[in-house]
């Protein structure tokens, strides 16, 4: 009992701060996307899924729009070095250039995963 109380006042003081994941903007949702790609090094030969992804970066009300800026803004623009990894009926991403990858989060205010700042 004691452990609920004390989890339930620490969710509230955090967001009371206005710490929410509600909110998220595009910005907000590209940066989680290449974060989660570079933690997890989907670089070189490794690739993940479309739907992977953005399950694994996003929450569950944000992956739909995660998806679509992933289809039709970042693969198109090449932005923060994703690219189509496979063939043209696969919907397979991945990272073309770490660097590239860390200045976009830089750029945009994202976290940079420790060991690639």
């Amino acid at each position: 009992m004691l452990i609920t109380h004390t989890c339930s006042i620490h969710a509230k003081a955090y967001y009371s701060r206005g710490v929410t994941t509600a909110n998220l903007d595009d910005t907000e949702i590209k940066c989680r996307i290449v974060e989660k790609l570079l933690r997890k090094r989907v670089v070189g030969d490794h690739k993940w899924s479309i739907d992977k992804t953005v399950s694994y970066a996003l929450p569950s009300h944000a992956r739909g729009r995660g998806k679509q800026l992933i289809r039709d803004e970042m693969l198109p623009a090449n932005e923060a070095s994703i690219e189509a990894y496979g063939g043209s009926h696969r919907e397979n991403i991945r990272l073309g250039d770490v660097e590239e990858a860390v200045d976009f989060l830089h750029d945009n205010d994202g976290n940079v995963p420790f060991g690639f700042r």
